[in-house]
């Protein structure tokens, strides 16, 4: 396991192939993925050609928990400072949900640091009526007390 720590919260992250000349950043959901939705499966096969890095956000997988942080702007603030970390200028996104978010809404605000996206279960930029799209311009998440203590059983969030 390999630990990369920014702002002081620990973040578990795994790679493949590092000394690939292209790179491919996968993010996943947020509240019940880690990045093990990618590593069996996708991962090996993305591995032949690209430098893979998969992390667990904050309170997922094998990262340290925190009680605050999960809106778009502070998660694409760590993405970045993850990026900066491992020497990472410019790359590949794929993003699932959440993750799909995310990838949009640092497209937004580092354009020059994005090759290309591939977004799974994201919503359509195209949409003008996509609620979810809004987010990926800048509003925070926002989650039910029913759905804090599903996803959250600890009551670490606060959001």
């Amino acid at each position: 396991m390999s630990k990369i720590t920014i702002g002081g919260i620990g973040f578990h992250v795994q790679q493949f192939n590092e000394s690939a000349p292209e790179s491919v950043i996968m993010i996943h959901g947020l509240g019940y993925g880690s990045l093990a939705v990618w590593y069996f499966k996708i991962a090996p096969v993305l591995a032949e050609n690209f430098r893979v890095v998969m992390y667990d956000h904050k309170s997922h997988g094998l990262s340290d928990k925190t009680k605050s942080g999960y809106d778009l702007e502070s998660m694409t603030n760590d993405l970045a400072a993850l990026m900066d970390n491992m020497g990472i200028e410019k790359t590949n996104f794929t993003g699932f949900s959440y993750g799909a978010l995310m990838a949009l809404h640092f497209a937004i605000r580092f354009p020059e640091r994005v090759h290309k996206l591939a977004l799974v279960e994201s919503p359509d930029p195209g949409d003008k009526n996509e609620d979810a799209f809004a987010y990926a311009s800048g509003n925070q998440i926002k989650i039910s007390d029913e759905m804090r203590n599903i996803l959250f059983p600890e009551n670490i969030l606060e959001i």
